[in-house]
């Protein structure tokens, strides 16, 4: 009797392991025709100046397009500099270095 208990359990554990092999057979062979039916995601890199970057976030939180205006510039600088690969830290200082440039450039119009 006990001979035959340990043939049954060896036939089962060769049973287990075909088993677990055709699952990861079949699991290779998935991810290797989805993989290939995935397109790779180009990135995005922003190649214009910082200031034309600082610019347009901000016109995007003045104008609320984004998350109905619920969203702190700190927010919008953090996850579209992610996007764009840009990293500013100091948004608030380039955004008064551009008011500064327009007023120049306001009053340069004004003195002729």
């Amino acid at each position: 009797m006990a001979t035959y208990l340990k043939k049954a359990i060896e036939l089962v554990d060769r049973q287990i392991e075909f088993t677990e092999k055709q699952i990861f057979e079949e699991q290779r062979v998935f991810q290797c025709q989805y993989s290939s039916k995935v397109k790779k995601r180009q990135t995005l890199k922003w190649t214009g100046k910082i200031v034309d970057f600082v610019e347009i976030i901000y016109a995007l939180k003045a104008s609320g397009s984004i998350a109905h205006g619920n969203i702190t510039l700190t927010e919008m600088f953090q996850i579209l500099g992610e996007v764009f690969e840009i990293d500013i830290k100091d948004f608030s200082g380039k955004f008064m270095d551009i008011k500064i440039v327009q007023k120049a450039t306001v009053h340069r119009f004004w003195i002729v």
